[in-house]
């Protein structure tokens, strides 16, 4: 669990990062973001592996659809899609939160 919430910490400090850099960003800020998302995805795999039993699948399906977001905000036409960076950002924000609750009932 601590391992899950070091990745998201790490991926939530990139993307706000990242945003705040607004039109000074380069493409290694976002790409770092989206690379501790894809860490925190595979922590979560690792933890459902070894049975997790604290909704894996649906923390997993979550970070799946985070790393979709990133993708679609990353790659658009021209320029980057904010809005969708900040909705990440918060939904990441959720997540960890959700992920020290449940730490914190199991150290109880």
């Amino acid at each position: 669990m601590d391992e899950l919430i070091r990745h998201g910490r790490a991926s939530l400090d990139a993307f706000e990062h990242a945003i705040e850099k607004a039109q000074d960003l380069e493409h290694e800020d976002l790409a770092r973001a989206v690379r501790h998302l894809v860490d925190l995805r595979d922590a979560l795999i690792c933890s459902r592996r070894q049975g997790w039993p604290f909704g894996a699948q649906q923390h997993l399906d979550c970070v799946n659809a985070l790393m979709s977001l990133a993708s679609s905000a990353e790659f658009p036409m021209a320029g980057v899609r904010w809005r969708r960076l900040c909705s990440l950002r918060d939904a990441l924000k959720d997540l960890i939160d959700e992920f020290e609750r449940m730490l914190a009932g199991l150290r109880g």
